[in-house]
């Protein structure tokens, strides 16, 4: 399988459990996938926990900062200009660079965190050109060797090479002989993050937690209710389970919750109105451990702020 169809693949993977939107034959300017429900829970969840990593759990002052995502551009000695989208934050982070250091009296070493849309130069598209980009990601359509080809080569092209993106910097300030112990340090900094990152650490994840059974009868439907609201007052985010009212196997349900990065599932059954007991289902373990369902909530808020 080569990479194409590799990426093809997972972006319809994507698509399926709502991680990007479909395109359904419409042309678009930006030439970028759009986020569905979950993707934009994820790229939320990503911003923050990016931002707080860097302003408040380190060892050193990282201020924060903001630019205009356009600014006039003068041509020559004249008073005319033209208005200009940025290409990278670099130039508007440096900007600040001064005002920061009057901040802490001169004194280094300091960081600046900027974060913002940044746009390639040739941001206008002719849409009648050749260069179009036509999509279509329904999973329910036929396409033919040819058409599922042009898709994947559209595909390839929209993530890897889009108009628009947003960037995350952070710039450090230090003194020439603390460079490389600063340096060492901010490696294995970053390179914690990222190994939360690209295992959708429960942080990151849209959905924290989701209740599963196997033909929920009408009283397991109540106490499946009775938990998500009691989880969701206290701020965690619970995946609605769909399957919660078929005749679905408990299997087929953690394959799907786990492709869609669902830490927790709740397994409740019969056994659970008689004894008060459901398992807890961990993701990365698949270990489940029995839990009373007055216990649940404290137990699943436990293992989130733990990990």
């Amino acid at each position: 399988m080569c990479a194409k169809e590799k990426l093809s693949g997972l972006l319809k993977i994507c698509q399926k459990y709502g991680y990007i939107a479909p395109f359904r034959g419409e042309k678009t300017v930006l030439s970028r996938v759009p986020y569905g429900p979950l993707g934009m829970e994820m790229k939320k969840n990503i911003f923050d926990i990016w931002w707080k990593t860097l302003t408040m759990a380190t060892d050193v002052n990282v201020f924060p900062v903001s630019t205009p995502v356009l600014k006039w551009q003068k041509e020559g000695t004249t008073k005319t200009g033209s208005i200009q989208m940025r290409s990278s934050l670099s130039e508007d982070t440096m900007g600040h660079y001064l005002s920061v250091l009057q901040t802490v009296n001169c004194q280094l070493p300091f960081g600046i965190v900027h974060s913002g849309l940044c746009f390639k130069s040739d941001l206008l598209v002719n849409l009648n050109s050749d260069a179009d980009i036509l999509m279509n990601l329904d999973v329910s359509s036929q396409h033919n060797d040819r058409n599922e080809g042009k898709i994947a080569s559209s595909l390839i092209s929209s993530v890897w090479n889009p108009l628009e993106k947003t960037h995350l910097m952070l710039m450090f300030f230090c003194s020439p002989k603390s460079f490389s112990s600063w340096l060492e340090y901010w490696q294995k900094h970053r390179l914690s993050w990222w190994r939360k990152v690209l295992r959708i650490h429960h942080q990151l994840a849209p959905y924290k937690v989701t209740i599963t059974a196997s033909g929920a009868t009408n009283k397991l439907r109540d106490l499946a209710i009775y938990i998500t609201r009691q989880l969701r007052k206290s701020n965690v985010a619970v995946f609605p389970n769909p399957d919660l009212y078929c005749v679905s196997s408990l299997d087929s349900q953690f394959i799907h919750f786990d492709e869609m990065g669902i830490p927790y599932c709740i397994v409740l059954s019969e056994r659970t109105l008689k004894t008060g007991i459901a398992g807890l289902r961990n993701r990365d373990t698949t270990i489940t451990e029995q839990v009373h369902v007055k216990e649940m909530k404290n137990k699943l808020l436990y293992y989130l702020q733990m990990q």
